[in-house]
């Protein structure tokens, strides 16, 4: 009875973490906010997600396979994350006290809540062996490959593929108006989204795609996997191009060149990893070369272009929102706060598509939970490294560059902290790194294809 239930709540979890870039969901109602425009159908509604459902079924499970004295156990070692995370949830609930919109600041509150339970879980789920990280990867892996091929039919075909039913962006094509897109020759191109809102989030996602199927690659003990896992890395590459995120390419340059450099330096097989960068140089020369007319032109960036000013203003906006707002203006509310005390016009973003969140992790995390939010959750993160310091294994160390790549992502954007997606891949990124950083459990080894 142990081992169904054991197995039941590993499929339960796995198929969260497959699922996460699906935006399946179901429309409850909307809030009375100010305006709406172009990008806040999450920032103005509430939604029941198709996660949430797996999310509850994963904690039941996880509830009834640890109970009692064994679940104190999966936590005991890890005091302090817990405390910075406990102080991290008080701040958040007392933001909501400066919230001028106190309805959507719940909402936000419990989206944010269940986003911590699921980091939790994968917490919870790897310290008490029921998950091994291997099999965390394949799913994420699996995932990412899907959502690749999702997002190179949709730039092929420049529209939507039909996949409404799970969370792909209807309206998707060059005339629509708010959709990302870049041009080329006067011609207007639509960037990949996949199943996500946004090409840049779809880009978030791929990157961790690519570390998870990096690490089956190097460390997979059958043939088959690393087969598998050059197939997918070369899609899940293929994809990452043609969302034509530049904050998701240097993020990928950058997470890639970290796992190169921690192999060698473990001194992994140089055939293995000499085939690990074949395909990689392969498979984006291949892409790079067919897409170059519009590949290079946006491989250059300029300050002059409306992008780059505008987050750059926003930017600076948010400085300025700390600084008068040191304890913030309530989870959930910048957007709405800023519009109705006429922060966006003193900044010079009269246009409609320019009304969004400050594009930066830590000043939108601050601007809304005050500086003592955004130090608590700096604590946590740190925390999660620490404990990680002393342990050297290969999976430690693609999750803390993994969570490295998305911290290096929040530089650039909003949606790990405003977005469900986003949300979801932080905190279960997080959970995944403290739950590798603890004291390992016994079971946590088994798993028929995974790293020394």
């Amino acid at each position: 009875m142990t081992l169904t239930r054991e197995k039941f709540f590993k499929l339960a979890f796995l198929a969260l973490v497959f699922a996460v870039p699906f935006g399946t969901k179901k429309f409850l109602f909307s809030f009375s906010t100010p305006f709406s425009n172009y990008y806040t159908s999450e920032y103005t509604a509430a939604f029941l997600f198709g996660t949430d459902l797996l999310l509850l079924a994963a904690l039941a499970l996880f509830f009834l396979q640890l109970r009692g004295t064994r679940l104190r156990e999966v936590f005991d070692c890890v005091r302090e994350p817990l405390l910075f995370l406990a102080l991290f949830v008080g701040f958040a609930l007392l933001s909501l006290v400066t919230a001028p919109y106190l309805g959507f600041g719940v909402y936000a509150f419990l989206r944010l809540v269940g986003a911590l339970l699921a980091g939790l879980l994968a917490w919870g789920a790897l310290r008490g062996g029921l998950v091994a990280f291997p099999e965390v990867a394949t799913a994420l892996g699996a995932s990412a490959t899907l959502q690749a091929i999702v997002a190179l039919s949709q730039f092929s075909f420049q529209k939507s593929v039909g996949l409404w039913w799970l969370g792909e962006t209807v309206a998707l094509g060059p005339g629509t108006p708010g959709i990302a897109s870049i041009s080329v020759n006067g011609l207007s191109l639509v960037r990949a989204y996949g199943t996500l809102p946004h090409a840049n989030i779809l880009a978030g996602f791929l990157v961790l795609g690519i570390l998870a199927l990096s690490f089956l690659f190097l460390a997979g003990r059958r043939f088959a996997t690393c087969v598998c896992a050059a197939g997918g890395l070369a899609l899940t590459l293929a994809g990452l191009v043609v969302t034509f995120s530049r904050s998701g390419w240097i993020v990928a340059v950058c997470g890639f060149g970290a796992l190169f450099v921690f192999a060698l330096l473990r001194r992994a097989s140089w055939r293995r990893l000499a085939a690990l960068v074949f395909v990689v140089l392969l498979s984006i020369t291949v892409v790079a070369s067919a897409l170059r007319f519009a590949v290079m032109p946006r491989a250059n960036l300029s300050a002059d272009e409306s992008s780059v000013r505008d987050r750059w203003t926003m930017n600076e906006m948010g400085t300025a929102l700390v600084v008068s707002r040191p304890w913030g203006v309530g989870l959930g509310n910048q957007l709405f706060f800023s519009y109705d005390e006429g922060w966006f016009h003193k900044f010079g973003l009269t246009a409609r598509g320019q009304w969004q969140p400050v594009h930066n992790l830590y000043l939108l995390l601050a601007s809304e939970l005050g500086v003592m939010g955004l130090i608590t959750f700096l604590a946590l993160v740190c925390s999660a490294f620490a404990l990680n310091l002393p342990r050297r294994g290969f999976p430690n160390a693609v999750a803390a560059i993994a969570l490295s790549s998305l911290l290096l992502f929040g530089l650039f954007d909003h949606f790990l902290w405003d977005l469900e997606a986003g949300r979801l891949m932080l905190w279960m990124v997080l959970g995944i790194l403290l739950g590798l950083g603890a004291s390992p459990r016994p079971a946590a080894s088994v798993g028929a294809d995974r790293s020394k």
